[in-house]
């Protein structure tokens, strides 16, 4: 899913960055065929112990779509291609990404929007 050469992957975000400078991002995924989204966080980095050590891996980022079961399954009977994937905010703390991703889904009123036709808006079932 990761486009080659494109430091960014599949998502999009309107300035340059550096993801060693930051621990993590919140994020939009949009389904461009029905206009329902999700809002969500991921780290850039993973922490593993090892011996006693922590450790720090690059994550998935760059390819992650979600961990909703219920996005994986849209993106799996819509298409990819039907898909946009937003970079919303960027975050230097784990307190403050977790912080980011509840304000954001409180904002865009994850659980209780709806769309024109009357659908939920967003695939969120929980706040956090």
């Amino acid at each position: 899913m990761n486009p080659l050469g494109h430091p960014l992957g599949h998502w999009n975000y309107p300035h340059e960055f550096n993801p060693n400078e930051y621990f993590g991002f919140c994020y939009m995924i949009i389904n461009n065929k029905n206009g329902r989204c999700y809002i969500g966080k991921k780290q850039f980095r993973t922490h593993r112990k090892c011996n006693g050590r922590v450790i720090s891996f690059h994550s998935d980022w760059k390819d992650y779509t979600s961990s909703s079961e219920t996005v994986m399954e849209a993106i799996l009977l819509s298409g990819y291609h039907n898909f946009s994937f937003e970079i919303l905010s960027l975050h230097k703390t784990r307190e403050e990404l977790e912080e980011a991703e509840i304000a954001l889904q409180l904002e865009f009123k994850v659980l209780t929007a709806k769309l024109p036709n009357g659908q939920k808006m967003f695939y969120n079932f929980r706040i956090g």
